[in-house]
């Protein structure tokens, strides 16, 4: 009994904590790549607020955004600081939770195409490369 009432406190206190970090995302000036509001949809749901499903897909949704974006915080890291031990083990946490089956119950993204495109992000640009002769 204990442990029923301890894991419905913490699963309270998770889906506060979560909320709050889904409004200050969605609050945020910066907006996510458009390939990642289609997948990762916070605003358009069929849900009610009040539907108990409504609130477990926003709590996976601000579970993917949360890693996206300390994916993206690492690499910015790791631009400047190449041997920057935290941001690598963050990076690769973070990959392996993008091709984990936590991640496949979250959503049906496919994990591996979302790890593509934010490494796509990040990729060194041909363009503003200057050529040798």
């Amino acid at each position: 009994m204990w442990l029923a009432l301890k894991n419905v406190e913490m699963k309270r206190l998770l889906e506060e904590q979560l909320k709050k970090r889904v409004a200050e995302n969605l609050s945020a000036k910066r907006k996510p790549a458009k390939w990642l509001q289609m997948s990762v949809s916070l605003a358009e749901t069929e849900h009610t607020r009040e539907d108990e499903n409504y609130r477990w897909e926003e709590l996976a949704n601000a579970i993917i955004i949360q890693a996206v974006q300390d994916w993206r915080g690492a690499m910015k890291i790791l631009r400047k600081h190449p041997d920057n031990a935290e941001a690598k083990d963050t990076v690769r946490e973070t990959e392996e939770f993008f091709l984990s089956e936590f991640y496949a119950l979250l959503t049906t993204y496919d994990g591996e195409t979302l790890l593509n495109r934010l490494k796509e992000e990040y990729a060194p640009c041909k363009k503003h490369r200057r050529h040798r002769s």
